[in-house]
């Protein structure tokens, strides 16, 4: 499968060792951008294309740290500048498994009507070990009607066509720690979405992620996003009985339960 019209659009803050073990992870040539959200000590990108050579990589830089949302915003900007017809999501620390990028685009070329599909997904401690692996629905009316419970998408394992972005404009700022879920359940009211039932990612849940440092203002922006689009259905009212639960909880204790049930 030709790649040159994917780009893999990867934020990066101060990760050095998590953007190379990245990389290395990736068998097929492709395309990447790297937008440098403000690092302390940039990335030295000669190195990088030297050491990988299959790549073929880009890289923006910001001279000061503007969040994730300015850095994915501006690598979609630069996907629909420059021609890409596709970009895949990745993060710094995560790794893919096998030729993702190939059966992502095979499936979105082959389905005309789905603009999104993610996949599932390994998800594993700091030091590689294996917790539990993440299958999300797969086909269109079972994610939409998961929105109120759940994103039903992760993030760095989703591939999207740029007519979103053209569409839609870029991930929202009004939902902090929380723009995916709320940019995916904006998508799914325009377009088909869907997920393979391939695991193509090992997801590292790690102590310094947002999603562990900000779980409190994830919890919240979560409730503010079922309340946007309450509709006073059973799943909406459930949806946020749960969220605000969460809210409660440690994501150690919510990891620990989900390593039990779905080991």
């Amino acid at each position: 499968m030709n790649l040159n019209d994917v780009v893999v659009l990867i934020p990066y803050f101060n990760d050095k060792e998590g953007i190379r073990k990245t990389l290395a992870s990736i068998a097929e040539s492709v395309n990447v951008l790297i937008v440098d959200d403000g690092s302390k000590t940039p990335l030295v990108i000669d190195n990088l294309k030297a050491e990988f050579t299959r790549l073929n990589i880009f890289t923006i830089r910001f001279d000061v740290n503007k969040g994730i949302v300015a850095a994915l915003n501006v690598g979609l900007n630069y996907a629909l500048s420059n021609g890409f017809k596709y970009v895949a999501r990745l993060d710094s620390g995560d790794t893919v498994i096998g030729e993702r990028f190939s059966r992502q685009k095979e499936f979105l070329v082959g389905e005309p009507s789905v603009k999104l599909v993610g996949g599932w997904a390994n998800f594993v401690d700091e030091d590689g070990e294996f917790l539990f692996q993440l299958k999300h629905p797969l086909h269109n009316l079972a994610l939409a009607s998961a929105f109120f419970k759940y994103n039903p998408f992760l993030h760095p394992a989703v591939m999207f066509d740029i007519c979103v972005y053209e569409k839609l404009g870029g991930y929202p700022s009004d939902f902090d720690a929380l723009e995916d879920y709320a940019y995916f359940w904006e998508v799914s009211k325009y377009f088909e979405v869907a997920n393979l039932p391939l695991v193509m990612l090992n997801y590292e849940v790690s102590a310094n992620s947002i999603s562990s440092k900000k779980r409190i203002t994830q919890s919240i922006s979560k409730i503010k996003l079922i309340v946007r689009h309450f509709d006073f259905s059973f799943l909406a009212f459930y949806g946020l009985i749960k969220s605000i639960i969460l809210l409660l909880i440690p994501r150690r204790i919510t990891t620990l339960i989900k390593t039990l049930l779905w080991r």
